[in-house]
Protein backbone atom coordinates (compact mmCIF):
# COMPACT_ATOMS: atom_id res chain seq x y z
CA UNK A 1 0.00 0.00 0.00
CA UNK A 2 2.97 2.40 0.82
CA UNK A 3 3.67 1.82 -2.82
CA UNK A 4 0.89 3.06 -3.94
CA UNK A 5 1.39 6.09 -1.97
CA UNK A 6 4.63 6.84 -3.39
CA UNK A 7 3.18 6.63 -7.01
CA UNK A 8 0.60 9.36 -5.69
CA UNK A 9 3.10 11.20 -4.10
CA UNK A 10 5.45 11.43 -7.46
CA UNK A 11 2.76 11.92 -9.71
CA UNK A 12 1.10 14.73 -7.43
CA UNK A 13 4.96 16.09 -7.48
CA UNK A 14 5.14 15.94 -11.27
CA UNK A 15 2.12 18.08 -12.08
CA UNK A 16 2.69 20.51 -9.59
CA UNK A 17 6.38 21.20 -10.67
CA UNK A 18 5.02 21.54 -14.16
CA UNK A 19 2.39 23.67 -13.54
CA UNK A 20 4.52 25.73 -11.30
CA UNK A 21 7.47 26.08 -13.87
CA UNK A 22 4.94 26.85 -16.39
CA UNK A 23 3.71 29.61 -14.36
CA UNK A 24 6.98 30.90 -14.22
CA UNK A 25 8.17 30.56 -17.32
CA UNK A 26 4.60 32.31 -18.80
CA UNK A 27 5.07 35.22 -16.37
CA UNK A 28 8.39 36.00 -17.46
CA UNK A 29 9.19 35.49 -21.19
CA UNK A 30 9.21 38.90 -22.83
CA UNK A 31 6.09 38.80 -25.12
CA UNK A 32 2.95 41.32 -25.73
CA UNK A 33 -0.24 40.94 -23.32
CA UNK A 34 -1.86 39.55 -26.08
CA UNK A 35 0.16 36.74 -26.78
CA UNK A 36 0.50 36.09 -23.09
CA UNK A 37 -3.35 36.11 -22.04
CA UNK A 38 -3.02 33.41 -25.51
CA UNK A 39 -0.20 30.94 -23.72
CA UNK A 40 -2.07 31.48 -19.98
CA UNK A 41 -5.13 29.69 -21.61
CA UNK A 42 -3.37 27.37 -23.69
CA UNK A 43 -1.51 26.31 -20.75
CA UNK A 44 -4.65 26.33 -18.53
CA UNK A 45 -6.30 23.94 -21.09
CA UNK A 46 -3.00 21.90 -21.32
CA UNK A 47 -2.88 21.56 -17.38
CA UNK A 48 -6.34 20.58 -17.34
CA UNK A 49 -6.23 17.91 -19.28
CA UNK A 50 -3.10 16.46 -17.30
CA UNK A 51 -5.11 17.10 -14.32
CA UNK A 52 -8.06 15.09 -15.59
CA UNK A 53 -5.19 12.10 -17.11
CA UNK A 54 -3.70 12.09 -13.31
CA UNK A 55 -7.06 11.97 -11.30
CA UNK A 56 -8.43 9.18 -13.97
CA UNK A 57 -5.14 7.38 -12.89
CA UNK A 58 -5.58 8.01 -9.66
CA UNK A 59 -9.10 6.60 -9.68
CA UNK A 60 -7.88 3.28 -11.52
CA UNK A 61 -5.46 3.00 -9.18
CA UNK A 62 -7.34 3.83 -6.67
CA UNK A 63 -9.98 0.70 -7.53
CA UNK A 64 -7.24 -1.25 -8.06
CA UNK A 65 -6.65 -1.49 -4.91
CA UNK A 66 -10.58 -1.57 -3.74
CA UNK A 67 -10.03 -4.98 -5.99
CA UNK A 68 -6.94 -6.68 -4.61
CA UNK A 69 -8.43 -5.67 -0.69
CA UNK A 70 -12.16 -7.42 -1.50
CA UNK A 71 -10.08 -10.38 -2.92
CA UNK A 72 -8.01 -10.74 0.14
CA UNK A 73 -11.30 -10.11 2.02
CA UNK A 74 -12.94 -13.07 -0.02
CA UNK A 75 -9.91 -15.03 0.54
CA UNK A 76 -9.46 -14.58 4.30
CA UNK A 77 -13.27 -15.40 4.71
CA UNK A 78 -12.71 -18.73 2.58
CA UNK A 79 -10.21 -20.06 4.85
CA UNK A 80 -12.05 -18.78 7.94
CA UNK A 81 -15.01 -20.70 6.75
CA UNK A 82 -13.84 -23.83 5.94
CA UNK A 83 -11.30 -23.44 9.38
CA UNK A 84 -15.14 -23.33 10.87
CA UNK A 85 -16.43 -26.23 9.00
CA UNK A 86 -13.45 -28.06 10.00
CA UNK A 87 -13.34 -27.14 13.56
CA UNK A 88 -17.06 -28.39 13.43
CA UNK A 89 -16.76 -31.47 11.81
CA UNK A 90 -14.25 -32.26 14.50
CA UNK A 91 -16.17 -31.84 17.44
CA UNK A 92 -19.13 -33.65 16.10
CA UNK A 93 -16.63 -37.11 15.35
CA UNK A 94 -15.55 -36.60 19.46
CA UNK A 95 -19.40 -36.24 20.24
Amino acid sequence: MSDNRNDLSVVLAFVLGAAVGAAIGILYAPQSGKETRKKIKDWTEETKEKAKDSFNTLVEKGEEIVEKGKQKFEDAKYIAKSSIDAAKKAAEKRS
